[in-house]
């Protein structure tokens, strides 16, 4: 499976997808002029004035965000102006416990038809989703819609992903339920099970 190591994590590629263009904005690698980086950050201040989304300014350039999902709820997005591009992150759930192949087929398939995102593994094996933008591109609209993706993609990829990096583990709580509920086991732990660690 393609892939390439950027600041301790694996990035998936699909074969047909140049991943580095966007990281060599502008050609001749130096940053852009402070007009265009305070350009992009009046464009993420504006677009969160737009919006009541649950917003954190960090420090000039940073902001971390919470995205109501419908599956996935209390989605965090980091957003970061940087020197030549606009860097959008997510964590999407912990390092699966199983059927790795296709868990990552499954969301490599999904990231094809992604707007600018793609899925990353750091070391521990956890799972994230980023994207860049050149900040030339950056607009509140342009926000909007990377803000946008990141809601539904996570969103929609969310529980099958689980269903099938915590396959075994989801069969076991459920079949514990079971026995629960029939009068034929002890209560578990709090906090105990996948879904305590996945969200």
């Amino acid at each position: 499976m393609p892939c390439r190591q950027s600041a301790g994590r694996l990035i998936f590629q699909l074969p047909e997808v140049d991943s580095t263009a966007k990281d060599q904005q502008p050609g001749d690698g130096r940053p852009e002029p402070e007009a265009v980086q305070a350009a992009a950050r009046a464009a993420v201040e504006a677009f969160l004035a737009d919006t009541d989304l649950r917003a954190e300014r960090i420090d000039d350039g940073r902001w971390f965000l919470v995205l109501a999902g419908e599956r996935k709820l209390g989605i965090g997005v980091h957003l970061q102006v940087g020197d030549r591009t606009l860097r959008v992150e997510s964590f999407f759930m912990r390092a699966p416990e199983e059927q790795h192949g296709r868990l990552f087929r499954d969301l490599l398939l999904r990231q094809a038809s992604s707007y600018v995102l793609r899925f990353t593994l750091d070391e521990n094996g956890d799972l994230f989703v980023v994207g860049q933008v050149p900040l030339l591109a950056v607009t509140p609209e342009e926000v909007d819609r990377i803000v946008g993706s990141i809601l539904e993609l996570c969103d929609e990829a969310y529980l099958p992903s689980v269903e099938i990096g915590f396959a075994s583990s989801l069969a076991a709580e459920r079949a514990w339920r079971a026995r629960v509920a029939a009068g034929e086991g002890p209560p578990a732990p709090a906090g105990s099970g996948p879904g305590a660690e996945t969200g």
